[in-house]
């Protein structure tokens, strides 16, 4: 290889001008903050002491070039030498190209340096770099590896693009005085520090695109020790890279209090750096304040400005926004004018607080020239979000997702896996709120708009809350994990490390809150949508789970975040809308009322206060409505409420109002819509200007637009322009309903009902229920006596909506019967405004709150009924009965069902109820005599046959039950309840392959059934296939996540598959869900115990016993062994005693006696 390299050299004036070319291709684009940074000229800027400083560059040591030397003494090449001096060329270029992490370890710290300058043209400054690479590498202790490089960089630029060309750490270079070594105060070092391996501080969140330091630094105003200083300060860089914190913290604190005319900049900033991360915001911003960088004036470009944006970046997390905003000034003059794109990141986050998303994205945009890093991309995929830009947002997210894997690599590879799942984690929430943001049509205040009830249907919704329930559990896992860190770094007394992964767990759970809130306004519109809980049945005969989203778990999961951030106004808004929601209006109150007094300037207390005042003192909601928009005039919730209040009481002139504000400022379609709208509705005087609101949407041919415009000229009665409005409206938007719809209301204002009959016809081809065509066609059937086609259409509309009190009331009805219990409510309230001397619609809105399990609203619902039927109301004292059921009280629901049957002896209802009340206390052969009465009674009452087949069922006449299941299904052939009932009784009979059938019709019939899902995988377990059984109990979680039976039955397969932590999560969630669920209290504590947690697992075996009356030997023994594991021997004696006791005959009692005589008692 010697002689290689010499007949290579013997070339390289032939090879020198391409090679000089490459390397300036590569430097181009190796420093990123160059454009910042000096020039390279004879002098440099650099950092000394929190100053500014010029430094002058040593003069080049003028030489002879070495091809010139060796030409002159080696005979000319021939052809084969050259091929060879090629070849060995490759050899060596290769291994100086490849990067450092293919030839070292990746966390390799690598130190260059290059020849020390003494003023003369000598080798003092040569021998002076390999002595200092020597020393270092004997001080290293396998830290780093230094290496020496043969040519003084002209500027830190290139220095910083030869870190990067070599994948290097380090570049140590400077002047040495004449004549002297480096154990002498002889050296003024310049560092160049720009880490290329594994970086630590990129696994700290927030530290990646906010922060940025320096990457040149004269270590002191005097010459050193090279010898004793730089060691010390390498082996501290280095430990800071690895993340080793702890050591570099104290190694630059020594070597300050041992040096003091050590320039304070980069040691003061990397303290700073860990204070930060550790979570002490003033230490931090104290170590930084005292680097001089707010107190420097400096004309030119400084890299103090990368200290000042990191001064600003702590003060912003300290919530102090008055000094982050006057050192991020201070970073904006030291700049000079030129660009920082950390700074850039800082100034939009604090645009993205206020809301100023516009202008957030204009800092951020055009950082979009290079790849962005995760965090950059995430800050800007927020500024787009916010302005609704969510093409652009998609589009960012889209990138970034490539991105994560290969930027998570660049932390150490003990943090790689962490920061990964962080940046997945933020990546997949900002995918949910774009799905919630396009699907309302604005998200710059998202909490905001789910909180204002927006109308999203449950396709909308069901997907964000199963990807916001998995985005928690995983941060769960992520904050678990730093919690790990945490303690192995305690065990090792590493107290700064420690609190750093401390401060990551408290940061990973405050986006967790921000999650879980925005999943609580999810589940808060679910609640809207399709009631608070499942049906009255299902609450009763829900043996294996299927409870649907209920209020108490919103509201526990709520007081969970206040719990944890007792001042979190947002969480405190979100729980009084929930109480409101769930028909505690009283508790609402108090919640807003309580967040009024937390935040008496905000907007929110005073929308919600209005929320809660609207049923009983609309004047009262108005004022609070008012109140809100005193406190935020921006708050366009109250001004969207307001103009819907207003257009309800036909109070134009406000509606108008509100309606323009809106228009004006948000400008969305469906305000300028909704501007029109209001302005036609106030009158004739309002034509001319809803017209010319309209004209440039229509004239956009937007298809809305059009259909107003032509609803406006039919107001007006210029019925032929509206059909020419409507011709173009059809060819913008041809498969729209609506278009069709008002195409046949002005042609039968024309007189030509052939052609209207006919564009009714075609918007219910294309909107099947579409109710006002349903109706309208339904007329013209009727006009011409087409009887039963009006019959037919009428049917359909049933399901829509209407304003006649008697047609809503069996609209109701309906839907009660399809399920759809909400929309039942909503038909039954608006029946009894429009009638409100009449009980019936409080009596169906009674059975449609029962329907939803809200006991409170059904109880208050048929007290009304009983009232206005002047105290007699024998199906209204049924509805009281079943919501006493609800409510546990099954010696109160006896006693309605009683005065029910005093007053109506022949009311099969109220014999059924007595049977339920019966079964409610396990009196099932009573329960059954009852039922059989009811059947009596009333041979077509499909329940009674129900909850006769029960009461069969619980007394193990499987034949009987199943008879008598499908004696409900002959009755109701799409009856889901009783399919899933013989599907049951099958079971029971060892049928198990027909069980699998019958509840496959019963999913058929209701596909959120989870209960028919959890016992599908019952019945799979039993014949052996668990991988069946597991993705039934998936399917039931996911149709409905509360579902206790569901997370029960999956950690029992996981204690099979020896997967305790996970049989833990699932045990964990089933008795949150069910707090009184004995054998998930006893598995969760085996669960505990396989982990080693002897406390918790008494603790669970405690909860199983009080929910089993203390009857649960099972529970009593394994109580035992945790007590002695835990040292506590006399109570595990009594533990074993009392399971000896209950169980004398089993297997329990022998490993209970055999627990006894080891105990030796």
């Amino acid at each position: 290889m010697p002689m290689l390299l010499v007949v290579a050299s013997a070339f390289f004036c032939w090879l020198a001008a391409p090679t000089r070319a490459l390397d300036r291709l590569l430097g181009t684009g190796a420093f990123r903050a160059s454009q910042i940074r000096a020039r390279p000229t004879e002098r440099v800027t650099v950092i000394e002491n929190g100053e500014p400083v010029d430094v002058p560059l040593s003069p080049r040591i003028p030489k002879r070039s070495l091809s010139r030397r060796l030409r002159d003494k080696l005979p000319p090449p021939s052809y084969s030498s050259f091929a060879l001096a090629v070849l060995a060329l490759v050899v060596v270029g290769l291994s100086v190209a490849l990067p450092r992490s293919l030839l070292a370890p990746r966390e390799q710290f690598t130190v260059l340096v290059a020849p020390f300058g003494d003023g003369q043209a000598s080798e003092t400054g040569r021998q002076a770099a390999h002595a200092l690479a020597a020393t270092l590498n004997e001080q290293s202790n396998g830290l780093w590896s230094a290496v020496t490089i043969n040519e003084l960089p002209r500027s830190p630029a290139e220095g910083v693009s030869r870190l990067a060309r070599e994948g290097a750490d380090v570049l140590i270079y400077g002047t040495i005085a004449p004549g002297a070594v480096i154990d002498q105060p002889s050296l003024s070092p310049l560092l160049l520090y720009q880490p290329t391996g594994g970086y630590a501080p990129l696994a700290w969140d927030g530290y990646s695109g906010r922060f940025a330091m320096p990457s040149a630094y004269a270590l002191s105003a005097e010459p050193i020790n090279g010898s004793a200083v730089l060691p010390p300060l390498l082996r501290a860089l280095a430990r800071y890279s690895t993340g080793d914190v702890d050591s570099s913290f104290d190694e630059l604190g020594t070597l300050m209090a041992s040096y003091p005319a050590l320039a304070q900049p980069l040691p003061r900033a990397i303290r700073g750096n860990i204070l930060w991360a550790a979570g002490n915001y003033a230490a931090a911003a104290e170590e930084y304040q005292r680097t001089g960088v707010l107190s420097i004036q400096n004309e030119q470009p400084s890299e103090m400005a990368l200290l000042a944006n990191n001064l600003g970046a702590i003060y912003q997390d300290a919530g102090d926004q008055v000094r982050a905003d006057q050192a991020f000034t201070q970073a904006e003059a030291l700049l000079g004018g030129q660009a920082l794109p950390e700074l850039q990141v800082n100034r939009a986050r604090t645009l993205i607080s206020r809301h100023s998303y516009a202008d957030a994205v204009a800092l951020l945009e055009p950082l979009r020239r290079a790849e962005l890093n995760i965090p950059t991309a995430f800050t800007l995929i927020d500024a787009y979000l916010g302005s609704q830009r969510y093409e652009d947002a998609q589009l960012q997210l889209e990138q970034s997702q490539r991105q994560i894997a290969p930027q998570a690599e660049r932390s150490p590879a003990a943090y790689a896996k962490l920061v990964q799942q962080r940046f997945e984690l933020a990546a997949a929430e900002r995918t949910t709120r774009l799905q919630l943001g396009t699907a309302i049509g604005a998200s710059d205040q998202l909490l905001w708009e789910l909180m204002s009830g927006q109308a999203l249907s449950d396709d909308e919704l069901n997907q964000p809350q199963q990807d916001l329930e998995t985005i928690i559990r995983r941060g769960n896992e992520l904050e678990s994990s730093w919690q790990q860190v945490s303690a192995a770094a305690d065990v090792d007394r590493q107290p700064y490390l420690s609190q750093i992964a401390n401060n990551q767990v408290r940061l990973a759970n405050s986006a967790e809150r921000q999650r879980r809130k925005l999943l609580t306004a999810v589940d808060l519109n679910l609640l809207r949508e399709r009631g608070a809980g499942g049906g009255l049945l299902d609450s009763v005969v829900g043996r294996f789970g299927g409870e649907q989203v209920r209020t108490a778990a919103i509201v526990e999961n709520l007081d969970a975040i206040l719990a944890a951030e007792p001042n979190d106004l947002e969480a405190l808004v979100l729980l009084g809308f929930t109480h409101n929601v769930g028909g505690e209006r009283d508790q609402a109150r108090q919640t807003f009322e309580q967040a009024n007094q937390l935040a008496p300037t905000r907007p929110e207390p005073a929308y919600g206060l209005a929320e809660v005042a609207l049923p009983d003192d609309r004047p009262q909601a108005k004022a609070q409505l008012n109140e809100a928009l005193r406190r935020d005039a921006n708050f366009y919730l109250a001004r969207t409420r307001l103009a819907t209040l207003s257009e309800q009481d036909q109070e134009w002139p406000a509606a108008v109002e509100q309606r323009r504000w809106l228009a004006t400022n948000r400008g969305s379609t469906a305000d300028v819509l909704g501007l029109a709208t209001a302005l036609q509705q106030s009158g004739p005087a309002g034509y001319a200007e809803a017209e010319q609101t309209l004209l440039p949407l229509a004239n956009a041919n937007n298809a809305d637009a059009l259909v107003q415009l032509s609803s406006l000229y039919i107001a007006a009665g210029d019925v032929a322009a509206a059909e020419l409005v409507l011709d173009r409206a059809r060819t913008a938007s041809p498969e729209d309903p609506e278009i069709a719809y008002q195409r046949g209301q002005a042609l039968e204002q024309l007189g030509r009902t052939a052609e209207a009959q006919a564009e009714y016809a075609h918007a219910i081809s294309l909107d099947g229920n579409y109710a006002q065509a349903r109706i309208a066609l339904g007329e013209l059937y009727a006009a011409n006596t087409q009887y039963e086609q009006a019959a037919r259409e009428y049917d359909v509309a049933l399901r829509s909506g209407t304003d006649d009190p008697a047609t809503l009331q069996e609209i109701g009805r309906v839907l009660l019967i399809a399920g759809e219990n909400r929309r039942a409510v909503e038909a039954y309230q608006r029946a009894a405004e429009l009638a409100e001397s009449d009980p019936a619609p409080y009596l169906g809105l009674a059975r449609a709150h029962l329907q939803m399990g809200e006991a409170n609203e059904a109880v208050r619902a048929a007290e009304t009924a009983i009232q206005l039927a002047g105290g007699t109301n024998a199906q209204a004292y049924v509805a009281l009965g079943d919501a006493s059921l609800l409510l546990g009280d099954a010696p109160g629901a006896l006693g309605h069902f009683i005065m029910a049957e005093q007053q109506d002896p022949n009311l099969a209802a109220a014999k059924l109820g007595r049977g339920r009340a019966a079964a409610a206390v396990g009196e099932w052969a009573v329960a059954q005599s009852y039922f059989q009465q009811a059947i009596r009674m009333d041979a077509q009452l499909a329940e009674a046959r129900l909850w006769n087949g029960e009461a069969l069922l619980q007394q193990n006449d499987i034949e009987g039950a199943r008879n008598e299941y499908q004696a409900a299904l002959t009755l109701r052939p799409n009856y889901p309840e009783a399919q899933y009932g013989v599907a049951k009784a099958q079971a029971a009979a060892g049928q198990l392959a027909e069980a699998h059938q019958s509840l496959a019709r019963a999913l058929e019939l209701r596909r959120d059934y989870a209960a028919a899902f959890v016992l599908d995988g019952v019945v799979s377990e039993q014949q052996g296939d668990r991988n069946a059984a597991r993705q039934a109990y998936d399917k039931a979680i996911a149709a409905d996540n509360s579902s206790a039976e569901a997370h029960y039955r999956r950690g029992l397969l996981d204690i099979a598959d020896s997967n305790t932590a996970g049989a833990r999560r699932e045990l964990e969630a089933a008795v949150r869900l069910r707090s009184n669920f004995a054998e998930a209290h006893y598995w969760l504590g085996r669960a505990y115990l396989g982990e080693g947690q002897p406390e918790q697992a008494d603790e669970q075996f405690a909860l199983a016993l009080v929910h089993s009356n203390q009857n649960y030997p099972e529970a009593q023994y394994y109580q035992g062994v945790a007590r002695e594991q835990m040292g506590d021997i006399a109570s595990a004696f009594a533990a074993y005693q009392a399971a000896l006791n209950q169980a004398t005959n089993s297997a329990w009692a022998q490993e209970a006696q055999a627990a006894l005589t080891r105990l030796g008692r």
